[in-house]
């Protein structure tokens, strides 16, 4: 009797699963001007996020280095070239 019940609990939520899912935004989209403009404008955002938070944090780490002098040319640390630290240490 358990099994018969679960099983007719299976086939209730399979026949209603379709249901459901004709709720979701995607399968409504276009149907409504506000819908479709919504849609399109949540896909924008969500395509430039990943880019907007790669380049601010290279810019924070850019403005950080810039400012504690980090970042620059030989000339600005001595003018030690590179070639005679690297013979000195073999």
């Amino acid at each position: 009797m358990m099994n018969r019940g679960i099983g007719l609990a299976l086939i209730a939520v399979l026949w209603l699963a379709p249901r459901a899912a004709q709720a979701c935004a995607v399968c409504s989209t276009g149907r409504e001007d506000e819908t479709r403009v919504a849609f399109i404008v949540t896909t924008a955002f969500m395509t430039a996020l990943p880019l907007l938070v790669l380049g601010g944090g290279f810019w924070l780490l850019r403005r950080h280095f810039q400012r504690t002098g980090q970042l620059g040319s030989s000339q600005n640390q001595g003018d030690v070239p590179l070639e005679p630290c690297l013979m000195a240490r073999r």
